[in-house]
C-alpha cells in the first residue's frame, strides 16, 4: 500500500534539490547561517531519492533543520548581547 503523500516523480525532487542548491549558493556571501540551512535542506532531500519516503518525513527533517538554525541564531544573538553588556560595564582603565 502506497501513501498518498509520497513523491512518485523523482524529477520533482531533483528540481527541488537544484532550487535549494541555488538558494545555498546565493546566500553564501550574504549570510552563512542561511547558506548552511539551504545546504542541509538540499542534502536531506537528496538523501531521499534512492529510497523515497513520505513528504511528511521530508518536511519533518527540514523543520528540524530550521529549528536547529533558529536555536543557533538565538544563541548567537544572546552571546552578542552578553558581549555588549560586558564591554559597557567594564571598569575604566586608569
Amino acid at each position: 500500500m502506497t501513501s498518498s503523500s509520497t513523491v512518485a516523480n523523482v524529477h520533482v525532487l531533483e528540481v527541488v534539490i537544484v532550487v535549494a542548491a541555488g538558494f545555498a549558493a546565493s546566500f553564501r556571501a550574504a549570510n552563512y547561517a542561511y547558506h548552511c540551512a539551504a545546504v542541509a535542506t538540499t542534502v536531506l532531500i537528496a538523501e531521499d531519492i534512492p529510497t523515497p519516503s513520505s513528504l511528511s518525513t521530508e518536511g519533518r527533517r527540514v523543520l528540524f533543520t530550521f529549528l536547529g538554525l533558529g536555536i543557533g541564531i538565538l544563541v548567537l544573538l544572546l552571546a552578542r548581547l552578553l558581549q555588549k553588556r560586558s564591554t559597557t560595564h567594564a571598569p575604566a582603565a586608569s
